[in-house]
């Protein structure tokens, strides 16, 4: 992602960068200062060398971006056709802050408001998706892949099967390009993904020993934690499985341990109940929309949680979740 703080002198450009890069994992600032004071040291304030001060920053924008960094610029960028060259060059969020110096000597056309975007909408917060296996993560990571969650995926084989799978099932439905992946031991690697890109997300298989809770603490997450009954938990394990002796009692602890650790480290997490999203999917996914602050309409993953297509074993038939 790269966004460019706009703005006259003195509007607070540069404290926003300098907060979103101590805030978040894997950015870096651009300032107008620092950029002015080296690869454009020999430009003026004139309105040409204005813009093409623009050009070079967007360029060198470009070239850390396709490195896998993400870019937060805060330079003025004052004049509209500037910012037209810019876009042209490369994808960037605008983000407009009003204020600071104005007059003849601090030049600043506004644009089309509708170019620059309000930063509390840019849904910088990460999201991880906690649960047993047969808890309903799989269900649920579709459904945050369609609220427009950037979900991960590792697997190019398990993507192209997805695709395939659920392409057959849905017709307009396709996986997102990124997919997802499930973080389990000695995976520390997969929180950095995660982790540097904003609005991405992977679901955990609990209970993951070492998950670094702190990590998911230091930088803006929103975590899920998929609950289910543990019995109704047991015989899916055992249908699905097939029979590996796994105790009622061993995941009833499982998920109080993550709820212990969830509150213990202070991390905002939203309950979702298997059962209650397939009675009443509406309200419960709404509930999800709102708490990852997403933007995206609820009608496509309303339609995707229908019981009778997302029955996963026999047990369910009869019970007829």
């Amino acid at each position: 992602m790269i966004l460019w703080l706009t703005g006259n002198s003195g509007s607070g450009k540069t404290t926003l960068a300098n907060k979103i890069k101590d805030t978040f994992y894997n950015w870096i600032n651009l300032d107008g200062d620092d950029i002015r004071d080296s690869i454009s040291i020999d430009l003026s304030l004139s309105k040409n060398d204005r813009i093409e001060n623009n050009i070079r920053v967007a360029l060198l924008s470009k070239s850390l971006h396709e490195q896998g960094t993400n870019i937060v610029i805060s330079s003025i960028a004052p004049y509209q056709s500037g910012r037209d060259l810019v876009d042209k060059i490369i994808d960037v969020k605008w983000i407009y802050l009003d204020g600071g110096k104005d007059g003849v000597e601090y030049p600043y056309e506004v644009g089309n408001y509708d170019r620059f975007v309000d930063i509390e909408s840019l849904n910088l917060n990460n999201v991880y998706l906690l649960g047993l296996p047969r808890s309903g993560t799989s269900m649920t990571t579709h459904i945050l892949e369609l609220l427009g969650v950037n979900m991960i995926h590792t697997s190019e084989d398990k993507k192209e099967a997805t695709d395939k799978r659920f392409k057959n099932k849905y017709g307009e439905y396709h996986a997102n390009p990124n997919g997802f992946f499930e973080i389990t031991n000695n995976q520390f690697e997969n929180y950095l993904k995660v982790i540097s890109k904003p609005y991405s997300g992977c679901k955990m298989i609990v209970p993951v020993n070492g998950i670094r809770w702190e990590i998911i603490n230091k930088y803006p997450s929103k975590v899920i934690f998929m609950s289910r009954d543990v019995e109704e938990i047991r015989q899916s394990q055992m249908a699905y499985y097939k029979p590996s002796g796994v105790e009622t009692a061993y995941l009833r602890t499982a998920l109080v341990t993550q709820r212990v650790n969830l509150r213990k480290h202070k991390i905002d997490f939203l309950e979702v109940n298997y059962n209650e999203l397939l009675k009443d999917k509406i309200e419960v996914i709404s509930n999800i929309k709102e708490f990852i602050n997403s933007d995206v309409g609820i009608s496509s993953a309303c339609y995707f949680v229908q019981p009778k297509q997302n029955r996963f074993k026999s047990e369910e038939l009869v019970n007829g979740l």
